[in-house]
């Protein structure tokens, strides 16, 4: 299957997204134009890093946060609005999508809770029924301009992007990945002798050392995520990319963020995608957890073993801005029940198995995933595919 034209736009162009990409979902590798991290900024510490994104985004006002309640944009508000006041500029305006109709996605409580703690008055909060389905409107009005974006729900910003048309939309992405201890952390513990070797560390360091080669090989033994709805050959394929990706991992956690992480394609992808967006609605966005100069503090900071948990994170940038219980909260909320709605309930049961690649995909075993409730997410971006396909092989036109 040809790849699916994008859309004439103004602005930065997303990076392109491969065909198996598309039919797993996912991204996977690394981006070769990417460019380097830029070195530590002497005496930067991350929190300052951070501090330094968030007050340049407030210095383009209206300067708005996405605000689901979660950890991270939590984080991201309370960080904005402490050097808001300590620069004596406005206040950050929280966003928030609800989905009153989705129980898993409900964060009222929670979402309460910070807005008090920090004394914010302003709060912008859209109620939301079937607006951010996978091919519902505002999905529509996404690939009429940029084409087929991953992530498949990169249309979630697009609300947010426009209140803040002319001003700034500062998010929490990436908080999840660059705040959780590394994989290999208990390997990095054992070498540092930040606690006692024990006998099953020896294999452990021993493969963590070990030529990439012989990572590949022992990572193609273990389990492989695997998509149902994948030719075996095309499931092979991606297993090895996977596989050739996770074994190149550096040892050190400051390596992984300056080698494995940054120059990603799961990074990469996102920023392109996010930056065309914004462009397109007027707004900048700033991403902290994935800006440059961010994670070259956190990497310069972090050395080679980086975060021993997500709490010691939370606490050691943001525990002086937010209450322990929001702080190591464990819950997390849910949106597929938004994303997979009566847009995409409806053009699955109808679909006729056409808009997919028959090399790559198997249309009843991809008809079986879509049946099911609820289906797989990693899914979700090929019904984006499939539906523009047909959108366009119908003539119906956009919208």
């Amino acid at each position: 299957m040809a790849d699916l034209p994008v859309a004439e736009t103004t602005g930065p162009r997303p990076l392109a997204i491969s065909p198996l990409e598309r039919a797993a979902g996912l991204v996977v590798g690394l981006e070769p134009g990417a460019p380097p991290l830029p070195p530590p900024v002497p005496g930067l510490s991350p929190r300052g890093a951070l501090e330094a994104e968030v007050l340049d985004a407030l210095r383009h006002p209206p300067c708005l946060v996405t605000f689901s309640g979660g950890r991270d944009s939590s984080a991201m508000l309370a960080l904005a609005t402490s050097v808001a006041r300590k620069e004596g500029l406005a206040l950050p305006l929280p966003v928030t999508l609800r989905f009153p109709l989705v129980d898993t996605s409900h964060e009222a409580d929670w979402q309460a809770q910070v807005i008090r703690h920090l004394d914010l008055d302003d709060w912008v909060r859209l109620d939301l029924d079937d607006e951010i389905d996978c091919v519902g409107p505002l999905a529509r009005e996404m690939f009429d301009r940029h084409g087929l974006l991953w992530p498949f729900n990169a249309h979630f910003l697009l609300l947010p992007l426009r209140a803040a048309a002319g001003g700034s939309l500062v998010t929490g992405i990436g908080g999840d990945e660059v705040l959780s201890p590394s994989d290999r952390l208990q390997t990095t513990l054992a070498l540092t002798r930040r606690r006692p070797l024990r006998r099953r560390d020896f294999r452990r360091v021993l493969g963590a050392v070990a030529p990439t080669v012989v990572r590949k090989a022992v990572l193609r033994r273990q389990p492989a995520p695997g998509f149902p709805w994948l030719r075996p050959a095309a499931d092979r394929e991606y297993a090895g990319k996977l596989v050739a990706y996770d074994a190149a991992a550096p040892l050190r956690w400051d390596g992984q963020i300056r080698r494995h992480f940054w120059p990603s394609r799961y990074v990469q992808v996102a920023r392109s995608s996010f930056a065309a967006m914004a462009a397109g609605e007027g707004t900048r966005v700033v991403h902290p957890f994935m800006e440059p100069s961010v994670l070259a503090a956190f990497a310069g900071d972090g050395g080679m073993v980086g975060f021993v948990s997500r709490d010691e994170a939370m606490r050691t940038l943001f525990g002086d801005l937010l209450p322990e219980d929001v702080l190591t909260r464990s819950s997390k909320a849910m949106f597929d029940g938004a994303f997979w709605n009566r847009h995409c309930r409806e053009f699955a049961s109808a679909w006729d198995g056409s808009g997919v690649d028959l090399d790559i995909v198997d249309p009843n075993a991809l008809a079986a995933t879509w049946a099911t409730d609820p289906p797989d997410a990693r899914s979700y971006l090929l019904l984006q595919s499939a539906w523009l396909g047909q959108r366009d092989r119908s003539g119906t036109g956009r919208g």
